[in-house]
């Protein structure tokens, strides 16, 4: 998930989800994908992390938020 947010594919993160991939996973960063997609500038990801439930005051390992990415 956090791969496909980072590289904006929307149609993996879609899959993703409908398979029953938790939206707010991690990886060994603590990143959530909306960091990456947030910092990649992937607007309609973000949009779509955002209504599928992430935690969007999540921080990764860094102390650093999607917002402070964006």
């Amino acid at each position: 998930l956090i791969g496909a947010a980072s590289d904006g594919d929307k149609k993996g993160i879609e899959a993703l989800l409908k398979d029953g991939t938790d939206v707010n996973v991690r990886d060994w960063d603590e990143l959530t994908a909306l960091i990456p997609a947030a910092s990649s500038g992937h607007l309609e990801i973000c949009k779509l992390l955002v209504k599928e439930g992430i935690d969007v005051n999540a921080k990764d390992k860094d102390g650093i938020t999607a917002l402070m990415e964006a």
